[in-house]
């Protein structure tokens, strides 16, 4: 039964047993999300998680270290070879930013007076 408060009807949320044609509530209350999501479970549909699962684990149940060192080592050939490679070609830009790293280091001794 919905409820007269002055000359505004207010919805009673019992939508079985609504008297009005068209619905007036358009408001989705807490309750009714849990219900939904239950529904949507049983039926097998997709429902969304909140938030990433705890102690960063997937739905695998192996943490994202465990799973960077796995395919470390599963590509650990590949992995030195380019880096080997990379080293090799751009020796003198690594060199450079080396360089370039000290003397900022130095700078900022000095000015902190050490």
């Amino acid at each position: 039964m919905s409820k007269k408060w002055g000359d505004i009807v207010v919805c009673s949320l019992d939508c079985e047993h609504c008297v009005f044609e068209d619905c007036i509530n358009d408001e989705l209350t807490y309750e009714d999300y849990k219900k939904s999501r239950v529904i949507d479970s049983i039926l097998g549909l997709d429902v969304p998680r909140r938030g990433r699962p705890k102690g960063g684990k997937d739905t695998s149940g192996i943490s994202t270290k465990e799973k960077r060192r796995k395919r470390y080592l599963d590509n650990r050939e590949e992995a030195l070879a380019y880096s080997k490679k990379y080293a090799t070609e751009n020796r003198e830009k690594i060199n450079a930013n080396r360089r370039k790293k000290r003397l900022n280091n130095k700078i900022g001794m000095d000015k902190n007076g050490e």
